[in-house]
Order: C-alpha cells, then sequence, then structure tokens
C-alpha cells in the first residue's frame, strides 16, 4: 500500500513499549520489521542499521527464525550498499539457519533469489546460475506456496539475462 512512513511509526511505537517492558523478542521483531521498511523505501543505510540491531537481539533469544530474517534483511541492504561479498556470506548464514529447522524449501525462496542477485553482483556467474537452476527447479515444483514467486522469476530473468551478455 505504500504507507511506509505510516508503518515505521507504528512499529517504532511498538518498539518502545516493547523496550519498556523488557520483551526482547518484541523488540526483535520490531527491529526485524523496521528493516524491511527501510528497504522498501530503499533507505539501505537504515535498513542495516535496524537489522544489525535485529540481529544482536534475536541472538539473545535463541531465534533461529528470527535471525534469518535478520540475516536476509542485512543482506539485502548490504547488497545494495555495494557489498555483494558480505550479503553472500549473510544469505548463506540465513539458508543454514533456516535448513536447520527443517522448513519447506519455498521458505526459503526469497533468500535463495536475493543470493542468486547477490552472485551477480560479485561477478560469480556459475553460482549465480547454480542459485537459478535450484530457484527454478523450486518454482516448478511449488509455484503456489511460495512467498513473492515473482522474485524467483525476477532473479531467473537477471540472471540469464546476465548470463547471455557475459
Amino acid at each position: 500500500l505504500g504507507r511506509y512512513a505510516e508503518a515505521i511509526v507504528g512499529f517504532q511505537q511498538a518498539e518502545a513499549l516493547f523496550t519498556a517492558m523488557h520483551d526482547r523478542r518484541g523488540m526483535a521483531s520490531c527491529a526485524i520489521n523496521l528493516s524491511a521498511v527501510a528497504i522498501h523505501q530503499e533507505n539501505y543505510p537504515l535498513a542495516e542499521k535496524y537489522a544489525h540491531t535485529a540481529l544482536t537481539l534475536a541472538g539473545g533469544l535463541n531465534s533461529p527464525l528470527f535471525e534469518a530474517a535478520a540475516l536476509g534483511n542485512l543482506a539485502e541492504a548490504e547488497l545494495y550498499l555495494g557489498a555483494p561479498d558480505s550479503a553472500i556470506a549473510h544469505l548463506n548464514e540465513a539458508l543454514d539457519l533456516r535448513r536447520r529447522q527443517n522448513l519447506p524449501p519455498e521458505d526459503s525462496a526469497t533468500d535463495l533469489s536475493f543470493l542468486a542477485i547477490a552472485y551477480l553482483h560479485a561477478k560469480d556467474m556459475s553460482h549465480a546460475q547454480h542459485m537459478v537452476d535450484e530457484l527454478l527447479e523450486l518454482y516448478a515444483a511449488k509455484a503456489d506456496t511460495i512467498y513473492e514467486p515473482q522474485r524467483v522469476l525476477w532473479a531467473a530473468a537477471q540472471t540469464c539475462r546476465s548470463l547471455e551478455q557475459s
């Protein structure tokens, strides 16, 4: 809906309440959401800041899913801030956390899509191609259950186009 400024105010109010209650899980959730909203606003330095906060809070909670979400947001911010190698490392860490939780593969489609794009930014075409092969196989099997399946197709299109040009 594009009402990001309102979302930020709401999450900041919730964050203040969770902070007053010393509720680290609530604080981590707010930081993850604030990072995501900052990404949608293309405010990548702010997204990176909130992702680091979320990661610190999530680490103290022993919550792999919160850690994975924070790492995914951090990686996306890093990618657009021109640090694809850091983004790749953080996405691989997030994916490892998700796999250890035995989540269905389609739950990792967003991170896999960004990993393909990060490999493109790092000029690692063989890994980018491998990721796209994995993504398209996943899409063929689970398109109905992938959150934002257009990300998979976008990553595949960008990768295929880049491979044709290289």
